[in-house]
């Protein structure tokens, strides 16, 4: 088994874009990922995205390109890539909503980088319920 790629980053959703596009990314993005083999999580706060995908480098690349070309994101941010092993974090493509009761826990992305910041989102994802994250 080849090993595993991750990349990390934090985007703004468009102030130009329409509310119900999100629906859209979020199906978009599942079907794309799972044909690339690419497994990962993204979390939208409403305003902020905070996405990790994993899976062989190429297709890791070639699907941030393609996000970071997308109008609807905003001040695109890398926060870390690097090798991973030979399993990925995640085992399916998950996608978490966050409705945080206070400041969202995706503004600690604004100082954190590197493995610091994959571990945050980890603790995010363990910790979901308090944040009022609902997966779909």
């Amino acid at each position: 088994m080849a090993a595993y790629f991750e990349l990390m980053f934090t985007s703004q959703f468009s102030a130009n874009a329409e509310p119900t596009e999100i629906a859209q990314i979020i199906r978009v993005s599942r079907a794309k990922n799972v044909a690339a083999s690419l497994t990962g999580l993204l979390m939208f706060d409403g305003a902020r995205f905070c996405q990790h995908i994993e899976g062989p480098e190429a297709e890791v690349r070639a699907t941030i390109n393609r996000i970071a070309a997308d109008p609807r994101h905003m001040d695109f941010t890398q926060l870390h890539e690097g090798g991973n092993g030979h399993a990925g974090r995640f085992q399916a493509w998950q996608i978490g909503i966050l409705a945080p009761d206070g400041p969202s826990p995706l503004q600690a992305f604004d100082t954190i980088r590197g493995p610091a910041a994959v571990e945050h989102l980890l603790s995010i994802f363990r910790e979901r319920q308090k944040f009022g994250m609902h997966v779909v």
